[in-house]
């Protein structure tokens, strides 16, 4: 599973009423899926994953397999429980990269 974020100016507007509507939603609770900090590197260097922070809440019998990840850039994901995480980062946007393996992101030398 592959996240990708790109910074581009038409998501501003969406960015605006996204943070209007979360503060009348009231404050953030903390959810039942387990947080998954997920170190990235990128055009600044290497990033430490970032301290936990509220996870969302998952009803049903997919809370047991799910898992809420998260970089220091601020890209987040719900993913399978247990799997490793990588995030990569520049100018031009992030990626979170969330797999069973870390195979997915290594570079032979």
């Amino acid at each position: 599973m592959i996240v990708t974020r790109s910074r581009s100016l038409s998501i501003v507007p969406w960015a605006l009423a996204a943070t209007i509507l979360g503060a009348w939603a009231g404050p953030a609770m903390a959810g039942n899926l387990p947080f998954v900090g997920c170190s990235s590197d990128g055009q600044q260097g290497p990033q430490r994953p970032p301290r936990p922070l509220p996870t969302p809440t998952v009803s049903g019998k997919d809370a047991a397999s799910l898992a809420y990840y998260a970089m220091a850039d601020g890209t987040r994901v719900i993913a399978p429980r247990g799997w490793r995480c990588f995030g990569r980062y520049g100018s031009n946007g992030s990626t979170l990269i969330v797999a069973p393996t870390t195979q997915v992101w290594a570079v032979d030398k």
